[in-house]
């Protein structure tokens, strides 16, 4: 067999390795974040957040017809859309590999292959990318475009003599112009591509790639700036002169401006032909080529015209296309140049876009910018947020002593503010958005990571290891004493630096052996890397970890790995024969590489099994009453129900209304809608005043005494007489609310409604409304503790399971731990008989630390307890019991950690008279809350905030466990007793 046979056997072999292991452990249903959202989207081709991901979701429909009407089957289909992406880019990987090799030694081919398969297999078991190859998420497919991008690009340097090499360019344009309807990462491939061209083409200078590099640099901005939310923005002009001024048809100027567009390219095309212009031709086919392949964007455009029950931003006219494209219901960050914490607003500049209603375009409100004082903001600015908890957490990372501003205020008086200085922010880029959200990552990848569980700079979570004790024990303290939940975590994964050593040797050995194509692959991976970390600018508390959005750096330094192996058998080879070096070798980097990252990634990668985040949200729908609106709080606890819904069916009767999504008309005209055979939500207040911005802010201002049912205070800001209105101080006239307070009501109840400020904006009215303008024909109920305390509801909700239900009787509650009044016998069967927590059971089953943080935030043993005690309380004592074994099987310690439920479901056994079982929990708490103290205690150097409030809560539940077993008599009271004082002491 010749090479070229031999690379492309061990090519495809490379790639059918890694499906098959992606396929073994590959999520059978939807996981958490984004994954619930992306497969309801693919299934029925709707439209997900924006700016959407269009090309993923067709593929994904494909995917999902194989199905053959088996909804079961839809979500491991639609994952297999990751899995094969995955799979062809560490194929990929393996040729780009052998390229560059080939350039080095052509004369072993034995050995870059092997080499070329050690460095792409290693890249396939990385702890971030195989995560991402086993879910719907975007990310595996931009990773296949991004290998896509590179390995045409060396199909072209092999073939740049040839007349037929720049079909290689134009395909890259195309693949380049996909990779936008899945993710914009792939676009930072781009400066890479430009120095393949420029070293294959010219004479390499210094100045010459930094001139390549620059103009690359401003072509991946002019790309994302303008280029993909600009093409459609052209055709806004048109739209309004075709529908406001000619009385067309929504979207006809539009369609008139694809038309031209269309015809200005042909045209080009045709002249550069006709004029013999090849340079001009070819940008133009490459331009053309770029634009089919961003044409997947028609996808929401169409489909959002359907009003499907997922019409996120309902992107179905031009200008609301437009605002999608620009992500307009988000924010943005500063890069190099803005505001800080402490930067002060002084004006806004007013931006306008335009909504259809039907007959013709009105002007609607975007946010505004915002104008800040001038000497407030700064360079590099890195400590922007404003947010409250995230300034505390800041000093966490900065020893924050600022400096003095002095500025102009709106009313041109002088006032001070403080601002970080710029050491600052580099000291907080450097030690928390480089170390601590890269580094950190990088080393989890090549050295080992300490344990799946999110880390805010903890000593004993989410840390990087490398298995070697002295190295460790130095950073981390020593692992010996170690909780026995942190010990057999199964993503404490130790790889003793040997794929982090390969890589390294491979880094010097590329750069000393071909330096061009060192300079290509060392460019991509700084964009990929401190390129991304600077353009972030991540915030100090974060939903997760962001390892997955660096996977192209890891892509890079995968191939260095095969590089090191390169590297290993010249050594060998120059001290043994060429045989016995290319088996020492192999068998050496097998075993460094690929072969100890699949041994130790392996078990806390398998998801098979697993349909935890499936069963919660099913069991969320099935505690809720027929027709229930269920208010949601975040990711988590919403989209794993709209995939509920929206792919197996379950419960469609309920409305789910996502409190976050309150604050964009569009969804609050969205949720109007009927919906399958479920109701639009009434509103008393018109919708167009919500998506028109009339009720974007409404001042508190009382003019009337006493307390008003919140009706007439809606029906009051429905008016559109001046006397509803108010001047702010920019002279504007908005509707304000003319009283303090007022009441919801409910079955002849009343409700306080007390904002407890001096405003009210759209979002918490609109949620005002639709408890007030519903409550009396359909159940309302949310999923989170944390919106009923935001709205002042915590004594008037019931615990029906996982979900808490509106009432309008007031309930003071007996304790702080008690969540809303209890049914006993609906809260009986919705925890113990609609709920499924089977898959919770099976011990089997490994659930990383956001299920576990699932099922802590979903209130699950909170709810258990909840019900015991009650059960108990109505001397019920069978049924008591039973439910405190179900909590215990469904959430041991290893689904869910200690927490002061689990001490209160304990003491519940004596109440229960089971003496004997309640003992045995005892003991078993005792001994977990001991490892952990212990382990603490010998880091009292070490701990800082967060680790020493930690620790006060566990001393706090063993003395809660020693008054318990004082309480009941029990024989292990002075051992108890005795361990709390040495406890006490050693701390103090």
């Amino acid at each position: 067999m010749n090479y070229q046979r031999k690379k492309n056997a061990l090519g495809w072999s490379v790639f059918a390795i890694s499906l098959i292991v992606y396929g073994l452990t590959i999520e059978p249903t939807l996981s958490l974040w984004d994954c619930g959202e992306f497969l309801a989207s693919a299934y029925k081709l709707q439209i997900c957040h924006a700016p959407g991901a269009p090309l993923f979701l067709l593929l994904g429909r494909i995917f999902s017809l194989f199905s053959f009407g088996h909804v079961e089957r839809v979500p491991l289909l639609i994952n297999g859309v990751s899995a094969l992406s995955s799979a062809g880019t560490v194929m990929l990987l393996f040729f780009i590999s052998s390229w560059v090799m080939e350039k080095i030694t052509a004369k072993q081919p034995n050995a870059i292959l092997l080499a070329s398969a050690v460095g792409a297999l290693s890249f396939a078991f990385t702890d971030s990318f195989w995560f991402s190859a086993l879910e719907a998420e975007v990310y595996a497919l931009s990773s296949l475009f991004m290998a896509l991008v590179l390995w045409a690009a060396t199909r072209w340097e092999r073939e740049a003599s040839e007349l037929t090499a720049n079909r290689w360019l134009v395909l890259i344009f195309f693949f380049t112009g996909l990779s936008i309807g899945v993710h914009l990462l792939n676009l930072l491939v781009l400066p890479s591509i430009a120095l393949i061209i420029y070293f294959k083409k010219y004479k390499p200078s210094f100045k010459g790639t930094l001139a390549v590099l620059a103009t690359s640099g401003l072509f991946i901005i002019f790309l994302m700036k303008i280029f993909i939310p600009g093409i459609f923005s052209l055709a806004g002009p048109f739209e309004l002169l075709a529908v406001n001024k000619l009385g067309l048809p929504v979207n006809s100027g539009f369609y008139f401006y694809l038309l031209l567009l269309a015809s200005v390219i042909s045209g080009a095309l045709a002249y550069s032909e006709l004029r013999r212009k090849p340079g001009l031709n070819m940008a133009l086919l490459c331009l053309l080529f770029l634009m089919l392949g961003y044409t997947s964007y028609f996808v929401p455009f169409v489909r959002s015209a359907a009003n499907p029950p997922l019409d996120q931003g309902n992107p179905e006219t031009t200008f609301e296309l437009i605002n999608y494209l620009n992500r307009e219901s988000y924010g943005s960050r500063p890069i190099l140049h803005g505001e800080t914490y402490g930067s002060v607003p002084i004006s806004y500049t007013e931006r306008v876009s335009y909504e259809f209603d039907g007959e013709k375009y009105y002007p609607v409100r975007l946010p505004p910018k915002v104008n800040y004082a001038k000497g407030t903001t700064s360079f590099f600015p890195r400590l922007h947020s404003t947010d409250k908890q995230h300034r505390q957490a800041y000093a966490n990372w900065v020893n924050l002593k600022e400096r003095k501003v002095t500025y102009s205020s709106m009313k041109g008086e002088q006032a001070q503010t403080s601002v970080p200085t710029l050491a600052e922010n580099f000291n907080y880029f450097w030690r928390y958005q480089f170390g601590h959200m890269y580094v950190r990552y990088f080393l989890w990848n090549f050295v080992g990571r300490q344990n799946d569980i999110q880390s805010r700079g903890e000593l004993e979570y989410g840390n990087w290891q490398s298995g070697i004790p002295l190295l460790d024990r130095q950073r981390l303290g020593d692992s010996e004493h170690l909780p026995h939940e942190l010990k057999t975590n199964k993503a404490n994964n130790r790889y003793f630096f040997l794929p982090l050593i390969l890589g390294l040797v491979g880094v010097i050995f590329h750069y000393r052996r071909e330096k061009q194509s060192f300079v290509e692959l060392i460019v991509l991976f700084g964009i990929m890397s401190v390129g991304l970390v600077i353009y972030l600018n991540e915030i100090p508390i974060t939903p997760r970890e962001r390892d997955y959005v660096f996977v192209g750096s890891f892509f890079v330094f995968s191939f260095w790995i095969g590089m090191g192996t390169l590297a290993l058998f010249n050594w060998l080879q120059s001290n043994y024969r060429a045989t016995p070096a290319l088996v020492i070798t192999c068998l050496l980097a097998l075993a460094a590489g690929p072969g100890l990252l699949l041994h130790q990634n392996y078990d806390d990668h398998n998801r098979s099994g697993r349909y935890s985040a499936r069963d919660v949200a099913r069991n969320y729908l099935m505690c809720c009453e027929p027709n229930a609106i269920l208010f949601t709080h975040a990711d988590n606890d919403t989209y794993p129900l709209w995939y509920c819904q929206e792919v197996e069916g379950i419960r469609q009767d309920v409305r789910v209304v996502v409190m976050p999504y309150l604050n964009a008309g569009s969804y609050i005209k969205q949720i109007t809608r009927k919906i399958y055979d479920n109701e639009g939500i009434k509103l008393s207040v018109p919708v167009e005043k919500y998506t028109q911005g009339e009720v974007d802010y409404l001042p508190i201002i009382p003019k009337i005494e006493g307390e008003q049912d919140l009706q007439k205070v809606l029906n009051f800001i429905t008016n559109d007489s001046s006397q509803t209105k108010v001047a702010l101080y920019s002279g504007e006239k908005v509707n304000f609310i003319p009283v303090e307070n007022m009441y919801l009501t409910m079955a002849n109840q009343k409700i306080p409604v007390q904002p407890q400020k001096e405003y009210l904006m759209r979002n918490e009215l609109a949620f005002w409304d639709i408890l007030n303008s519903n409550n009396a024909n359909r159940p309302i109920c949310f999923t989170s503790l944390a919106d009923v305390h935001k709205y002042g509801l915590q004594n008037y909700i019931r615990n029906d399971g996982l979900v808490y239900r509106l009432v309008p009787e007031y309930y003071a509650g007996g304790s702080q731990l008690e969540n809303g009044q209890v049914e006993t016998d609906r809260l009986y069967t919705n925890l113990m008989k609609r709920c499924n927590w089977e898959n919770l059971k099976d011990e089997s089953i490994y659930f990383d630390w956001y299920h576990r943080y699932l099922f802590a935030s979903a209130q699950i043993r909170p709810s258990f307890y909840q019900l015991a005690k009650a059960l108990a309380n109505e001397n019920r004592q069978s049924e008591a019991l039973q439910v405190l074994q179900e909590a215990e099987e469904i959430l041991p310690f290893r689904n869910r950690e200690l927490d002061y439920y689990s001490i209160l479901m304990c003491e519940l056994y004596f109440q229960l008279e089971e003496k004997e079982a309640g003992e045995k929990q005892l003991q078993k708490m005792a001994a977990n809350l001991s490892e952990w103290i212990n382990y603490q205690l010998l880091l009292t150097e070490q701990l800082d905030a967060n680790m020493m409030q930690n620790l006060q809560r566990k001393l706090y539940y063993f003395q809660t466990l020693v008054s318990i077993a004082q309480s009941n008599q029990l024989a292990l009271t002075p051992t108890l007793m005795e361990s709390l004082s040495t406890y006490m002491a050693r701390l103090e």
